[in-house]
């Protein structure tokens, strides 16, 4: 069977969908996937994939569009399944696929989608799931056992880790000789507060006995973040803005351990096999941490969460990571690595 996977959400959200496009493979299928820019990056290496296309949000370029789906109409699909949210625009390319079956996950808000024939194969949100990769197994029609055995998967490109080890050679690092941090996110309200950052850093490097690097991507509240963090409190090594994903992928693959808030790095580093601490504040750990992996997640109770929020009561500062000190997170680090 040819599938059509498609997932538009976040680059995060690909690496959560892995698990269930190896199941496809597994069984035999023939599996394409679109995906937004960075998601495509990261799974352009993922051994079995037969095509791997990025969408743009918000981009409509007719001509490209045109020759995008009459390509699709070519390779014959079978069926399509939309792993993101089943809005509009995953749902018209899986009509626009020619699949005859077209799956989503049905929602209150795309009902008129079934009306106008765009999904003809609607799922329903099952209370046997929790994690959001066991929700994609789900729509992949995988049977209720198949989740125990699964994992997420990123392989970074080799022209990546050529690159990383040159950046290792060039610092006198090996593989496995650094600890690598990510404190940003796409939402502000993730972070973990700057004095509590401030602090762990600060006493990492004796703590922890590796030097530090830390990480941020290229947006610039993260920048403006991360720059006043290594201005108070300076690491051994810092990357800000500077790398591509699957450059930032292979330095995690060869870190000795993580730290990080709930991000695509993260999941990155569960999918890597990283052993580390996630911390968790206004999102649902059981729905979006890292999954199978090695990394220990420390939250407390959110009141946001609770309510159903995505901003705590402070604004951008969640209230429940703020209490988390860095007294726990460097012995939880400790621990975790002890066991490496």
């Amino acid at each position: 069977m040819r599938i059509l996977a498609i997932q538009l959400n976040q680059p995060g959200d690909a690496i959560l969908t892995t698990p269930a496009l190896r199941w496809l493979m597994d069984q035999g299928h023939e599996v394409h996937v679109l995906l937004q820019p960075l998601g495509a990056e990261l799974l352009q290496a993922m051994p079995g994939l037969t095509s791997v296309d990025s969408l743009p949000r918000g981009s409509i370029q007719i001509v490209r569009d045109i020759r995008r789906a009459l390509r699709y109409r070519s390779i014959g699909f079978d069926w399509a399944v939309v792993f993101s949210r089943c809005s509009d625009r995953p749902a018209l390319w899986a009509l626009l696929s020619g699949a005859k079956k077209r799956t989503g996950l049905h929602s209150s808000h795309n009902a008129h989608l079934g009306r106008y024939r765009l999904i003809n194969d609607w799922q329903d949100n099952s209370i046997k799931y929790t994690h959001t990769s066991e929700h994609h197994l789900y729509l992949a029609g995988a049977p209720d056992n198949v989740a125990a055995r699964q994992k997420l998967e990123y392989h970074p490109p080799a022209a990546d880790l050529t690159w990383a080890a040159e950046w290792m050679r060039q610092r006198k690092l090996t593989a496995g000789g650094y600890l690598l941090l990510h404190a940003t996110a796409r939402w502000p309200s993730k972070y973990w507060p700057m004095p509590n950052l401030v602090e762990f850093v600060r006493q990492a490097k004796s703590r922890l006995n590796l030097p530090l690097l830390i990480t941020a991507g290229r947006d610039s509240f993260e920048l403006e973040f991360s720059r006043e963090l290594i201005a108070q409190a300076p690491p051994d090594f810092h990357e800000l803005g500077t790398l591509t994903v699957n450059q930032l992928g292979a330095l995690i693959k060869n870190s000795g351990g993580f730290i990080g808030v709930d991000s695509m790095p993260m999941h990155l580093a569960a999918a890597l096999g990283k052993p580390g601490v996630a911390l968790f504040g206004p999102t649902a750990d059981n729905v979006w941490g890292p999954w199978h992996s090695r990394l220990t997640v420390l939250r407390n109770e959110c009141r946001c969460l609770l309510e159903h929020k995505r901003s705590c009561p402070k604004g951008p500062e969640s209230a429940c990571l703020a209490t988390l000190p860095a007294e726990a997170v460097l012995q939880t680090m400790a621990q975790v690595l002890k066991k490496t």
